[in-house]
């Protein structure tokens, strides 16, 4: 019997940096607009972004390690070691909008002292940042930057 080699991909730690680094840069600018549209005031949306600016780096890099683990869902690529299906980055889009939804209320109560504007802000983030985690998965998916491929 001949074992069927298969192949392990793999993303390096400087790739989760960038892209850790990439999501807060977008989701401070996020937490910022939807805030504001929730109250109207820019200092909220600025106190709201500055709280998730030390919270959700944290979260994003243990969620991104973990989805690392798995390679459910990522195919060998010429050009890039390897591709990432739009399946993949729903699945993540989702598992990360579990943990971002308690986030973003949390944020928000604390910014702004409001459970009111904590469960507004929480339910305006859970589409349009959905939709912005999809895109950044996406975009990061055409970039060869910290890729590995091993057979094993």
């Amino acid at each position: 019997m001949s074992e069927v080699a298969t192949e392990k991909f793999h993303e390096n730690y400087w790739r989760t940096i960038a892209k850790v680094v990439s999501m807060r840069v977008t989701f401070t600018m996020v937490h910022i607009f939807n805030t504001f549209m929730v109250t109207g005031s820019l200092i909220a949306g600025l106190k709201v972004a500055g709280v998730a600016f030390f919270v959700f780096p944290a979260l994003y890099w243990f969620h991104e390690r973990g989805w690392n683990i798995l390679n459910w869902g990522r195919l060998a690529h010429i050009k890039r070691k390897f591709s990432e299906t739009n399946i993949r980055s729903i699945s993540k889009d989702l598992s990360w909008r579990v943990v971002a939804i308690f986030g973003n209320f949390l944020i928000a109560f604390i910014g702004t002292g409001s459970w009111e504007v904590g469960i507004k802000v929480m339910s305006l983030a859970i589409f349009v940042n959905m939709i912005i985690f999809f895109i950044h998965e996406r975009v990061w998916n055409l970039f060869t930057l910290g890729r590995t491929t091993k057979t094993v």
